[in-house]
């Protein structure tokens, strides 16, 4: 994972969007959060699995919402 953390750092530096892809249950979220953490950066993290199958924006506006509101420095953003 050495090697994909390193590539994601990398990645997040040079890029606003990092698109990260593999099979179920391979680490990919791990992945994400860890290099998040490791860089001290802010974020908000959408696990997408919690949305069902055919998904209305209005289910990604409330599942953001309400990461958003888990935040304390989203206020100063918004």
């Amino acid at each position: 994972m050495d090697t994909e953390l390193s590539e994601f750092k990398e990645t997040l530096g040079a890029c606003k969007l990092v698109v990260v892809t593999g099979l179920r249950r391979y680490g990919k979220a791990s992945l994400i959060l860890t290099g998040l953490n490791k860089l001290g950066l802010d974020y908000v993290f959408l696990g997408c699995r919690l949305l069902p199958r055919s998904v209305a924006v209005s289910s990604i506006l409330k599942l953001l919402a309400n990461e958003l509101g888990r935040k304390s420095w989203t206020s100063k953003v918004l």
